[in-house]
């Protein structure tokens, strides 16, 4: 089974950003606890990029509302 996460960061002008966060495949054919569902490592990695691409989405929304704000 192959499988993906995806982001999807909404504005407040409606616009749609949609980011692939991570894909990965585990076995359907073999039932283990090493195969069944995230280990904590790469749970722990997602995590990371989540907050990695939400804090720059939110940086970037400051910096261009603050942006349009001083050309005004």
């Amino acid at each position: 089974m192959k499988w993906q996460i995806l982001l999807e960061l909404t504005e407040t002008t409606g616009s749609v950003q949609t980011r692939e966060m991570v894909t990965g495949d585990r076995p359907t054919n073999v039932v283990s606890p090493e195969s069944i569902g995230l280990s904590l490592a790469e749970s722990k990695s997602i995590l990371a990029a989540i907050q990695t691409q939400l804090v720059q989405a939110q940086t970037d929304g400051y910096c261009g509302a603050r942006q349009r704000r001083e050309s005004v």
